[in-house]
């Protein structure tokens, strides 16, 4: 390739790379652009709540499930253990069990009062998208070496992998570290 033959093609141009990241466009389906999830409650509240909602409702279906199993025939076949048994392991009230339960979730909740920022904020998601562009083409060129190929293949391909790298990668690296 001759030295001034690299000028002319438009992966080098200043900006090409804006030409790559997606358009305003579509959106994943767990995308939400309302300010909250439900109208009538803040997302900070709602993620201060759900967590003790979800343990006391489940925590009454498995107790109404042990009270109310006995009477069903069905449901002793999947018992972990006989009732005697439990009932002679378990040292601890259930009045106990509750007030620690209680406690716990206060704590839990007073500390994400304190922590949890509850400001509403609008986040531009396509000039994000767009500071993923140089990356990308530097990636490209760095992989595959012809600037040619690069040129054509971010041109068919680059926005695609943008917006999968944004809305999908991403987010999924973020879940799975937290775990």
């Amino acid at each position: 390739m001759r030295p001034d033959a690299h000028e002319t093609l438009g992966i080098y141009q200043p900006g090409f790379a804006d030409s790559v990241a997606p358009a305003n466009g579509t959106v994943p389906f767990y995308y939400s652009c309302e300010p909250s999830l439900l109208p009538w409650l803040s997302d900070k509240d709602l993620s201060l709540a759900a967590p003790v909602a979800a343990y006391w409702i489940l925590s009454l279906f498995f107790h109404a499930l042990d009270v109310w199993g006995e009477n069903w025939a069905w449901l002793n076949s999947y018992r972990i253990h006989e009732s005697a048994e439990v009932k002679s392991r378990n040292l601890v009230s259930k009045s106990r069990v509750v007030t620690a339960v209680i406690l716990q979730q206060a704590i839990q909740t007073i500390m994400g009062v304190l922590f949890l920022e509850d400001t509403e904020r609008v986040v531009d998601h396509w000039a994000r998208m767009q500071k993923w562009s140089p990356i990308l083409v530097q990636s490209t060129l760095l992989y595959m070496g012809d600037p040619l190929r690069a040129q054509q293949f971010l041109q068919t391909w680059g926005p695609s992998i943008i917006h999968f790298i944004y809305w999908w990668f991403i987010p999924a690296f973020q879940l799975f570290w937290a775990l």
